[in-house]
This record gives structure tokens, sequence and C-alpha cells, in this order.
């Protein structure tokens, strides 16, 4: 059984284990931070160490005995650590996206949000942040030995790279050239239709706070339609950074008449669902990959979803048959009263996702993964 070691910063996304299943991996969950609130996360049965030279030490020394460590995004921390991991261990990157949309922001943008964007005060809130964040080991990346940029050297020492869909892994090597080999993401869950009748007059627009939402777009055109004055709005705002951006759009929001509302308070993720999952509509205008949890989750309660068509992610799930709509459909079946897809609809998006999860299964990727441990032992080995 293969020695997996799992690497994380951010909780919300421990849940990304399970895609290591036990009964094929032996998985040591390591949570890097501190004040973390270890009840919500006993159930990963973690070691949670600090960002100190101390704390990181321990890491490698733990990954050093194990077969794989997946590194959960590859941010400034996690490169260093991958340049520290013997070469004989191989890693895995799980990829969420700002790891690199983040280096070239201004593709992903509208025009409207680039005109809040590397404003004085965001450049000020990304250094407030930055020094938040990795403070404590930032003077130990100055001394380091590794020369040139270490995120590209941490990228070469990466031996495969996870994520959804292939589209994007191709999207990618557009702009970043060779990134290493890619491996999808099983979906070996199951979808289950959930019948949900009493959909409310309420459509959601975006997934947090960030920029990439682009949400300005979508309140101006809210702002110039004509619609059942019985539907609302509702922003997902409880989780980002707070600037000049999210500062523009809590204005907006205050200055309509058009019943849009900001939710502001951070909800566990069963009362989240509960409460978004009886919308009949949810506009995502984000021009790059995110919030897909968020998408295949309304797709399991038969909401209908609208993406921009400049995010691949939107022809992807295109040619995969599901029934999703365009920005521009999104304005002209808000003011037709549109907007709830039909039984029919809703139903064929659900066996569609389950066609899905069995051509990428388990199976598949417990065979990629043990691949590519047994290829890099091999290749070690003639050294």
């Amino acid at each position: 059984m293969l020695k997996i070691v799992h690497i994380h910063t951010d909780l919300k996304f421990l849940i990304e284990t399970e895609c290591f299943n036990e009964f094929f991996f032996s998985n040591t969950v390591i949570i890097i931070g501190k004040n973390i609130p270890y009840e919500e996360v006993s159930s990963f049965h973690p070691i949670v160490v600090s960002s100190s030279h101390t704390g990181l030490r321990k890491v490698v020394e733990i990954c050093s005995n194990a077969d794989m460590v997946v590194l959960y995004e590859l941010d400034r921390l996690k490169a260093y650590i991958a340049l520290k991991i013997p070469q004989n261990i191989a890693i895995a990157w799980r990829f969420f996206g700002s790891e690199l949309y983040n280096k070239n922001i201004i593709n992903y943008l509208s025009d409207n949000s680039l005109k809040f964007y590397n404003t004085k005060k965001e450049k000020l809130s990304k250094v407030f942040s930055y020094k938040a964040l990795y403070g404590k080991f930032v003077s130990e990346l100055k001394n380091r030995t590794y020369p040139g940029n270490y995120f590209a050297n941490a990228i070469k020492r990466v031996d495969l790279f996870l994520c959804l869909s292939k589209y994007e892994y191709d999207h990618l090597t557009q702009s970043w050239g060779n990134l290493p080999p890619f491996i999808q993401i099983p979906f070996s869950y199951k979808f289950a239709y959930r019948n949900v009748n009493d959909k409310k007059d309420m459509v959601i627009i975006g997934n947090s706070r960030s920029i990439y939402n682009n949400h300005i777009d979508v309140i101006e055109l809210i702002e110039k339609s004509y619609y059942n004055n019985q539907l609302s709005f509702l922003i997902p705002f409880s989780y980002g950074m707070e600037n000049y951006y999210t500062n523009e759009i809590k204005r907006l929001v205050n200055i309509t008449h058009k019943n849009i509302v900001l939710l502001e308070n951070f909800m566990p993720y069963e009362s989240y669902f509960d409460l978004v999952g009886g919308a009949k509509a949810a506009v995502f205008n984000c021009y790059r990959q995110m919030a897909m949890g968020n998408i295949f989750e309304f797709l399991n309660s038969g909401i209908k979803i609208y993406l921009s068509n400049h995010n691949v992610i939107y022809q992807w799930l295109k040619d995969l048959g599901l029934k999703i709509f365009t920005i521009e459909e999104f304005v002209s079946d808000l003011e037709s009263d549109n907007l709830e897809l039909s039984s029919e609809d809703k139903k064929r998006n659900i066996l569609i996702l389950n066609n899905f999860s069995s051509h990428f299964t388990e199976e598949q990727f417990v065979f990629d993964i043990t691949s590519i441990v047994k290829s890099k032992d091999a290749d070690q080995s003639t050294l």
C-alpha cells in the first residue's frame, strides 16, 4: 500500500484528501497553521504544525518516509517544501487555480473589474496579506540555495498535476508551457437528483468576494433589465479578502433597488446549501475555473447554471452534454422569466454527471498514481 502524505494550509480543501481512498492508500494528513479548530478536522486525524522553521523541518522529515506527497495548492510555502523533499519521493500538485491565474490576473478580469484592480489600496492589502501568511519563513526563502525563481523550480520538481479538466490543463499549458503530467481527479461519487419542487424566486451571483467573479457586470445587467419584481439576487460574500473592489460591490448593492443582497455571514456547508439549493439559477461570470464545487452541487440541485463563454470550463461542460447557459442567455431569460430548468433538463444533467463519473473512475486514478510512483522509483534506481 502506497504511503501518501497530504499537505494542507486551507481547511476547506481537506475534503479533497478523500480522493485517495484508504482502501488503496495509507494517508497521513498534515495541516500547517496555527489556531486550527481541531474538533472540526479530527476526522482526518491530522498532524498540525506551525509554519516556523522547526515546523517545516518536521514536515519534510515526515515526507521523507512517504511514497508520494500531495501539495494542495502550490503556494509559496508548499513550493518551498517541494524543493526540500528528497528527489526519490514523488510529488503531486493538486491545482486549485490561484497559483497560476493570479500571476496573469488581468486576462481573467472584465473591463469593469479592472477599474478596481491595481489601485494603491489593492496593492497595500496584498502586501499586508502576504506578510501575515508568510512572514515566519520569508527570511529563509531569501537565503535559499536554489538559483532563480523557486516557484518555477518547484513546478519542475513536481511529478504530476491533479485537476478537474483536461480542457483547463491544455488552456494553462498555452500560457505556462510545460506543466507536470496531467491526471484527472476521479468523480467516484454518484449524483442523485434532489427533487426541489418549491424553487425560490432567487438567483445566486458568484461564489465569494473574489474579483474573479466579475460581479459588477452582472449587477449592471440586472439594473438595466426588466423582470418580475418578486425575484431576488443573492451574492455570497463571506469569503475572500476585503479590498477596494469589494468596497465597490458593497456600494453598488447599497444604491440599487433591484433586490440584490450580500450574504456576508459565514455559514456551515450544509446550512449554506440548504439556503441556496432552492434557487432557480446561479450566475458565475468568472473567466477562469473556480467555484466548481458550487457548480456541481447546484447542478445536483436542479439549478440553472450560467457561465461566461470566456471560461474554458463553459466549453468543457457543454461538450459533456450538460445544459449550461451563457451570460448573454441570462439576460434574455431574466426578462422572459425563463430562469428555471425543465424537469427533463434537471434529470438529464444528473444522468450526464453520473456517466462522466463512470469514465473517470477511482480505479483508473489509483492505477495512474501507482504508475507514477513506480516510474519515479525506477528512474531513481538507475541514477
